[in-house]
């Protein structure tokens, strides 16, 4: 649909073309911190297009250090969050038609905004449910609620669809059992917590974004991160966005325990759970040798 922008460095540009369409320059490193993108922006409004040639594929450094990607969401969640405020949007997206429109916004800013409500969905229901428990509320009529029906567990089932896009990848460059062990490798690790933990990060910075600013530029280097960091860092680097989150939700679902008589405790909360447990323990559980007894 030609609404791919940007394809990460090195970007080639047209320089005539940008420079008689009013060049590439930007006057905020705010609202203009994911650079690449508003040359993007310029290229489509003024009718332009982005093309994309791979020549050859190789690997490239990554973060691999949990606070290193930690800040590189971040920076990306704060640099869609200033898009999203931005006039280049504004006017992209009342030039663009409906197909077009669709594929930008879930390949873009869409993504970020799919976060927030997650995660804000996942809030609203844990203090729904605690409430309903408290006041006595969980019931229709004379007729408990009876949540754990046919069609929700296969509703909770359909998240794993989201393994077979992965799991055919790596079928095809390694082998089918090869990926299967991948996949069970993932699991078994942790990898779920890692993801709800990440989810967690883009909607906090994206809110954090829209509503009072601070977006700013954070290197993140390519180093390979295997240092043990300290738990007190930890905690005072990830408790405001994560772990205050989690103690809240995990409070709530207790209090729900207490005055639940609705039955199937653990059938309606163990999403619930899973997620706060995501929050609390990822920056301990991926710090690199938790479990070194001579750091613990």
């Amino acid at each position: 649909l030609c609404i791919r922008l940007h394809y990460g460095h090195p970007d080639v540009f047209d320089k005539l073309f940008f420079i008689t369409r009013g060049g590439i320059s930007k006057s905020s490193k705010g609202i203009n911190l994911s650079e690449d993108i508003f040359a993007g922006y310029n290229n489509a409004i003024r009718g332009g297009q982005v093309t994309f040639k791979e020549y050859i594929q190789v690997g490239k450094g990554r973060d691999v250090g949990m606070s290193q990607i930690y800040q590189f969401e971040a920076k990306l969640s704060q640099g869609a969050g200033e898009q999203s405020l931005s006039r280049d949007v504004y006017r992209l997206c009342h030039r663009l038609d409906f197909s077009r429109l669709l594929s930008y916004y879930f390949g873009g800013i869409g993504h970020y905004f799919s976060n927030v409500l997650t995660v804000l969905t996942v809030y609203v229901v844990v203090y729904l449910m605690a409430i309903l428990a408290l006041y006595d509320l969980e019931k229709i009529g004379d007729r408990l609620i009876t949540p754990m029906g046919t069609i929700q567990m296969l509703l909770g089932g359909l998240g794993l669809l989201q393994t077979i896009p992965l799991f055919s990848t790596l079928g095809v460059e390694r082998g089918w059992w090869a990926s299967f062990r991948e996949l069970v490798q993932v699991f078994v690790t942790g990898g779920p917590l890692h993801f709800m933990f990440h989810i967690q990060t883009k909607a906090n910075y994206m809110t954090q974004t829209i509503l009072v600013g601070g977006a700013k530029y954070r290197p993140t280097g390519r180093g390979f991160v295997t240092q043990h960091t300290p738990m007190d860092e930890q905690y005072r680097f990830f408790a405001s966005s994560h772990l205050y989150l989690g103690v809240e939700m995990g409070a709530g679902l207790i209090i729900m325990g207490i005055y639940s008589d609705a039955g199937q405790y653990f059938g309606r909360t163990w999403s619930l759970w899973l997620a706060s447990l995501s929050f609390l323990a990822s920056p301990f559980w991926f710090n690199p040798l938790t479990f070194e007894w001579n750091v613990v």
